[in-house]
């Protein structure tokens, strides 16, 4: 029994959980010195007491065991220093990362559905120039709007992940192509507006082409030009100039609340980046900002919180997207295909979604009734 990975898991697992020792002890129906032995690495529990202890987690049996993968070319950042708990949450989140990178990279191995990666020649520091690049790339018009933003990072060869990780200061990741990636994650939730998360994948797009030095799992403070830069390279590839020009000038006649919020719905992004963009191209100063939240509180009875940054965690989005509005199903295309063909049984189609095998059982019946 490997005692070191075991000790370890279990610490950082219980951290996550937000539970000391007497507390987990008594969920898994053990006595405080007991467990306290097993978390040390002092003693060889049986499989019924790790299993106690795994139902107590809320984890399977083999997480306990599982080593923190090898992810090192990772792009990870937040504003604020992380409390060792929130480095633990850190810490599982990359290792969910990993196996999932690991499963589908797996998983188009065996269906032979590898895709290149379109973006690796881009040597380029420009954001604008860099939007425009992987725009190009994509054969995306010149005018043309994006609808769905996963299933074209996807097409680029890079992978997305949808998490719903609890951690409150993360908002997205990214992982090098020299590490099993190109990869993004993404959180999302209620607490997440549709539109914050469409801009995350553009966001992490951005990272990808623009600064694939910075890929370095320890660091973990943000760079504030290269967070700018990542900005404008969503802004401008989820808002080409020349529509944006068009679409705000033929909605002048419009109060500036209704204005903004019919643009906003035109490019699916969020009303901060269309004002931040305003102020960007000179149709407006900084100004603008206290003053459309100071119409809209006026107009429609409620205020919008006061932060600037249009990531901001506490923002409320009105007249928002919904859940239907941002999916990525390339997974569960390739893992249908895979299963259909026999080539992965139920349970490991399970285990790659992360699913139960009920809530599986129920998606393979629905993927019945239609071709």
């Amino acid at each position: 029994m490997e005692r070191g990975i075991l000790s370890d898991n279990l610490r950082r697992l219980r951290s996550i959980k937000g539970i000391n020792q007497t507390e987990l002890a008594k969920k898994a129906g053990l006595s405080r010195p007991s467990y306290v032995a097993i978390e040390k690495g002092d003693t060889d529990p049986r499989s019924s007491t790790l299993m106690n202890i795994a139902g107590a987690l809320e984890v399977s049996l083999a997480d306990l065991f599982r080593p923190l993968p090898s992810l090192k070319r990772v792009r990870f950042r937040i504003r604020k220093t992380m409390t060792k708990r929130e480095q633990n949450q850190r810490d599982q989140l990359i290792q969910d990362v990993a196996v999932w990178l690991s499963d589908y990279n797996e998983l188009e191995k065996i269906l032979g559905h590898g895709r290149k990666y379109l973006f690796e020649s881009y040597a380029g520091r420009d954001p604008v120039q860099a939007a425009s690049f992987a725009r190009e790339k994509l054969k995306i018009g010149e005018n043309e709007l994006i609808r769905d933003v996963c299933g074209l990072a996807e097409t680029a060869g890079i992978k997305v992940n949808l998490s719903k990780a609890g951690f409150k200061k993360f908002f997205g990741m990214s992982v090098s192509v020299d590490n099993g990636g190109p990869a993004v994650c993404v959180k999302v939730g209620d607490d997440v507006s549709v539109e914050r998360q469409i801009f995350t994948v553009a966001h992490e797009m951005g990272h990808l082409l623009l600064h694939r030095n910075s890929y370095k799992k320890d660091e973990t403070s943000e760079n504030e030009k290269e967070e700018r830069n990542a900005e404008r390279f969503a802004s401008h590839f989820l808002i080409p100039q020349s529509v944006f020009d068009k679409e705000w000038q033929s909605a002048r006649g419009l109060h500036l609340v209704d204005r903004v919020l019919h643009v906003k719905r035109i490019f699916r992004v969020s009303y901060m980046t269309v004002l931040i963009r305003l102020v960007e191209c000179g149709y407006a100063d900084l100004a603008i900002i206290p003053a459309f939240r100071f119409e809209y509180n006026r107009l429609c009875g409620h205020d919008l919180k006061s932060h600037y940054e249009p990531e901001s965690y506490s923002e409320t989005e009105p007249e928002g997207l919904v859940k239907s509005d941002f999916m990525d199903d390339r997974l569960y295309r390739l893992v249908r295909e895979a299963y259909e063909k026999e080539l992965i049984s139920l349970d490991r189609a399970a285990e790659i979604l992360r699913l139960s095998v009920i809530e599986m059982r129920e998606l393979n019946n629905s993927w019945k009734m239609a071709v």
